[in-house]
């Protein structure tokens, strides 16, 4: 069992407040709203504000707090931020599993969740992601189509009991499952795909990264027809993400031809469009921004739609706060 460190997808508090941010660890341990107890925050009107507690449970009034945690700069800007704190899990497994395609392990994962097992991170890449992988860091993944990483911890005897479960469940739907790796072979994994995402710039030269989240029991759906949406308008596509939590990330190669960035957008509200029909949304945890500023209505309840913008006139009145964005 080898030790590996929480890894938030952004090295700054500041970055993991304003995008609410998960990353792989986020399946056991929460998005970044879970752990802040409370905020100061300056809003649109130069009101300044605090909002939560240091209590563990606080019901009082509104959630300001889960409001200003994830709003991109669009609602004030944050000055302090009071967190809460969790020791470090006392052991900690991986289970490795590669699958003749990313839709089994797909449905692998489906499976481990199925069975009440929630690791600490479930994470997987395609064979267009791997191969972009090896060359960074030649681990001898070049033909190998789905790698699957289960990160597990907790207490010592638990983790050795899970790791077992989860090496029984994936042994049935994979072409090879390992727990007994080498320390320096488990972290060469994991810092792979943690680096996926350079990786992958490095080969294609500039990429478009996408993020959206749909339903465990569609995940094995989505990631075939992100696929065929691909193939359909000619481009290049490699999926990889947070399989535990059905987040995924297709990233789109930009070659340089004609018209190619235009068929990327319409694959793109085709895919955003499959996953809110399968009862996802249209960003996980990288946020609106001005790239989905205009999709974002189409995955709202309309009404929910018109009551955020008018939460944004309270807070920002003036429409000053990080301009142009979300809303």
């Amino acid at each position: 069992m080898a030790p590996r460190p929480l890894q938030p997808s952004h090295q700054f508090i500041g970055g993991n407040l304003a995008t609410n941010a998960g990353g792989p660890s986020c399946l056991k341990y929460g998005v970044t709203r879970h752990w802040v107890l409370g905020v100061r925050a300056v809003l649109g009107t130069g009101k300044e504000i605090r909002t939560g507690s240091l209590s563990h449970k606080d019901v009082a009034g509104y959630d300001l707090t889960g409001l200003l945690v994830g709003s991109e700069g669009t609602l004030g800007i944050l000055t302090e931020a009071t967190l809460r704190l969790a020791p470090i899990p006392e052991a900690r497994g991986t289970v490795v599993a590669t699958f003749p395609s990313l839709e089994d392990a797909a449905l692998a994962v489906q499976q481990v969740r199925q069975a009440g097992i929630t690791p600490e991170a479930m994470e997987f890449m395609d064979g267009a992601t791997l191969s972009a992988v090896d060359d960074a860091f030649s681990l001898g993944l070049q033909n190998v189509q789905a790698l699957l990483l289960v990160g597990l911890s907790g207490h010592r005897l638990a983790v050795a009991q899970e790791t077992q479960d989860v090496y029984r469940l994936l042994e049935k739907g994979s072409l090879r499952v390992d727990l007994g790796l080498e320390k320096n072979e488990i972290e060469r994994l994991w810092l792979a795909r943690r680096s996926a995402f350079g990786s992958l710039a490095r080969r294609a030269g500039n990429l478009w990264v996408e993020d959206i989240s749909v339903p465990l029991s569609s995940l094995a759906t989505m990631v075939r027809k992100i696929d065929l949406i691909a193939q359909k308008h000619d481009l290049l596509v490699a999926t990889l993400g947070h399989a535990g939590d059905g987040n995924l990330h297709p990233q789109f190669s930009l070659r340089g031809e004609p018209d190619e960035e235009d068929r990327i957008k319409e694959a793109i509200e085709e895919i955003v469009s499959l996953a809110v029909s399968l009862g996802g949304t249209l960003t996980g945890e990288h946020g609106v921004g001005q790239e989905k500023r205009d999709l974002l209505p189409s995955a709202l309840d309309q009404g929910a739609y018109k009551t955020m913008e008018e939460i944004k006139k309270v807070f920002d009145p003036l429409g000053i706060m990080n301009p142009g964005k979300v809303l």
